[in-house]
């Protein structure tokens, strides 16, 4: 009789403590932790501003949808070609980094949410479950001729100046030959990767601003001084040799 009280313990705390819930792109009322809204999101390519700064945009035929820098959500919704919101896939990987086990290219994420454990899959069965339309052995892959482009505000600054534009190509993880194809300028050379690198202001840049100023006017001010210190010289030397003229 014990023995049967500890039995049903144990599997209580299994139930209480590892209550699984397993999610597919084809489950219904997947919660919103798990998925982009587009109509939440959607924004005109037009309409992205150079100083949007926090926000990054994947766009097709000039309809866009607006994602907040650093979250990383297993589906997307988007409109398909005939303009009806779509749920895809939206983590993808290139094939090559697949083949090598590696862990962004991973079938399932667990997410604890909100308080259950959660295994969510990105494992697709067609060509169209994926965000760029392209299924490899269950695996979503980048596709270069799905019509998606990435867009990110690229800041930089020089002391006192600052400068953002909208810059738009390859997305986070894809692979890349050189800085421009990336839609954050970023190229590993290593990895023949894009970076999802990308700078934005706060308090760390505010401080290299300030850096930089305080390193150019102290630039400023030493070659003032040397000048003004030439120029004291040649005065100097001019009226002596007026002198010794006169």
């Amino acid at each position: 009789m014990i023995i049967k009280y500890i039995i049903y313990i144990i599997i209580y705390i299994q139930t209480v403590y590892t209550n699984t819930y397993n999610i597919t792109i084809n489950s219904d009322n997947i919660s919103e932790e798990y998925i982009y809204k587009y109509n939440d999101n959607a924004i005109s390519k037009g309409s992205i501003s150079s100083t949007s700064y926090g926000w990054n945009y994947y766009c097709r035929n000039g309809d866009c949808i607006m994602l907040e820098n650093g979250n990383s959500k297993p589906y997307i919704e988007f409109p398909d070609e005939k303009g009806n919101i779509k749920k895809y896939i939206f983590r993808s990987c290139e094939y090559d980094s697949k083949l090598k086990n590696n862990e962004y290219c991973a079938k399932r994420r667990t997410f604890n949410y909100p308080e259950n454990i959660t295994d969510v899959y990105v494992t697709c069965n067609s060509d169209s479950e994926c965000f760029f339309n392209k299924c490899i052995d269950n695996y979503c892959v980048f596709n270069e001729d799905s019509g998606i482009e990435h867009c990110d505000i690229i800041y930089k600054y020089f002391a006192v100046f600052e400068f953002s534009h909208i810059h738009c190509g390859k997305t986070y993880m894809q692979s890349c030959s050189n800085d421009k194809e990336c839609s954050t300028e970023r190229c590993y050379e290593d990895e023949g990767l894009c970076s999802s690198s990308v700078e934005v202001p706060n308090e760390s840049t505010s401080f290299g601003r300030n850096m930089e100023t305080v390193f150019c006017f102290a630039i400023f001010f030493v070659i003032f001084v040397i000048i003004s210190f030439i120029c004291f010289i040649y005065r100097c030397c001019k009226n002596k040799y007026k002198k010794i003229d006169k």
